[in-house]
């Protein structure tokens, strides 16, 4: 226990010194209702909102981080509906039954993203991979009970600047982003992937959705 500790205080550290800047996340709630409906063509007032695509479903965190990932790092305009009802076009009515029920898949994303032109690649990160990057990513976080999809803006002063599609633009403790973070990300570029970010391939992992029930 003792080890786990300063480990987690050791990364805390190396991520303060280094001073970091790429992504977004935090966990989410098991209920049916995380955020009210809303008009997602309505601008926020508010810069807590500003560029991201709101989650309106339960099942929903992950088409609105990856509009909310398009927005931010490719200019795109595009909202958390356009994603989710494209995903869903292509999905068996059972496929579409199972995720409302529990949620969209890193696959899902993968190939949404892929069939733009994206490259897109759902990998388990090193906690100091996101330094090499210097860009936003997925992340997918977990608090033990549940699971949520947000996007990792960047990691300064100690906090981790989370752009969440249920709680808006956040900043929380590294320590507790640690906690939550097991690594699982998904990666959106241009151009083909750079090498040497995955410890391992998340293989059948990215099939799971990402609430669980």
């Amino acid at each position: 226990m003792a080890g786990k500790k300063a480990i987690t205080a050791g990364l805390i550290l190396y991520f303060i010194m280094l001073g970091w800047s790429p992504g977004g996340g935090l966990h989410a709630s098991a209920e049916k209702r995380l955020v009210p409906r809303h008009s997602q063509n309505k601008p926020a007032l508010d810069s807590r909102w500003e560029l991201i695509a709101r989650q309106e479903f339960d099942y929903s965190c992950g088409a609105a981080a990856l509009a909310t990932l398009l927005r931010l790092q490719f200019k795109e305009s595009v909202t958390e509906n356009l994603v989710l009802n494209e995903i869903m076009r292509g999905l068996s009515k059972k496929q579409i039954a199972d995720r409302r029920k529990h949620g969209l898949s890193l696959l899902d994303l993968k190939k949404y993203s892929r069939g733009k032109g994206y490259s897109a690649v759902a990998l388990i990160l090193d906690v100091s991979a996101p330094l090499k990057l210097g860009m936003p990513i997925i992340v997918l976080l977990d608090n033990g009970m549940s699971q949520h999809f947000a996007v990792l803006k960047c990691i300064q002063k100690g906090k981790a600047s989370l752009a969440d599609p249920a709680r808006g633009n956040i900043q929380i403790p590294i320590k507790l982003f640690l906690q939550e973070w097991r690594g699982v990300a998904l990666v959106l570029e241009r151009e083909s992937p750079r090498r040497g970010l995955a410890d391992k391939p998340l293989s059948g992992f990215e099939k799971q959705a990402p609430i669980r029930r």
